[in-house]
């Protein structure tokens, strides 16, 4: 998980676990109240109390009375407040789950080839500097070649290709991260996209889900590279090919009708 990420959970933790707590100690005092005071009986016969004289029940004593712990009316009040405060602790998790998921950062998958619905259009960009983004995979290959930790190799490799898919032209969206400009451009240069994607996913995994490259994940990210350029070069030159035949036979058409 990405470290934005963690401040965001542990506040969510921390309000789930008060509330929690809260909403046990409201139900078991509840269920005190309910079951009203504690009787004990010693066993033993009951005493002949001597009989006092009646007391007038003066408006005081009345009061006093009705405050006393094991009053009704005090269960009741006892019982309505914690209630409410049941009530409010469930709010509190309810407008904290809310919030939390409404402010949650991007997850590192937002940055995935599939196409972002709040970037620039891509029909409307330009063509990306394609010697630009080729340096970058001629840098990944060098990076990956490079006697280094597997980490670090394929967090780097990829971090060149978003440098220069940086350079290479294209606006970047208002809220377009660099590994989604990065994926677009690939996209737009047309290679192929299930190298890329694997490519994509090996740095996501590394640099943001905790774990640790191999040589095997170092070889599998040089394959990609290697796949992706192969692929693009081939197409070009198959375009190049269709636009050079295209361009002859429209300059041979009028010399046919002129002879």
């Amino acid at each position: 998980m990405p470290a934005t990420d963690r401040p965001a959970d542990a506040r969510l933790r921390a309000v789930l676990a008060a509330s929690l707590v809260v909403v046990v100690v409201a139900t078991g005092a509840a269920g005190v109240l309910h079951a009203g005071p504690a009787r004990w009986s010693s066993g033993t016969a009951e005493l002949t109390q001597p009989t006092k004289a009646p007391v007038e029940r003066t408006a005081d004593l009345q009061l006093k009375e009705a405050v006393r712990s094991d009053s009704p009316l005090v269960g009741e009040v006892l019982k309505v407040l914690l209630t409410l405060l049941a009530i409010a602790a469930l709010v509190l998790v309810v407008v904290a789950v809310v919030r939390w998921w409404r402010s949650r950062p991007r997850r590192a998958t937002a940055g995935r080839l599939a196409r972002p619905a709040d970037v620039v259009a891509e029909e409307d960009d330009p063509t990306p500097d394609v010697a630009r983004v080729l340096r970058g995979f001629d840098r990944a290959f060098e990076v990956l070649g490079e006697d280094r930790a597997p980490t670090d190799a394929i967090v780097a490799a990829w971090l060149g290709l978003e440098e220069a898919a940086q350079d290479a032209g294209v606006v970047r969206g208002a809220s377009e991260t660099p590994t989604e400009l990065t994926a677009r451009i690939l996209r737009l240069l047309d290679v192929d996209e299930r190298a890329s994607q694997v490519l994509l996913d090996l740095y996501q995994r590394t640099r943001f889900g905790g774990r640790d490259a191999t040589a095997a994940d170092v070889e599998t990210a040089r394959e990609c590279l290697a796949t992706m350029t192969a692929g693009w070069h081939r197409r070009s030159s198959a375009s190049a090919a269709r636009a050079g035949g295209a361009a002859r036979a429209g300059g041979a058409t009028p010399a046919g009708g002129a002879a």
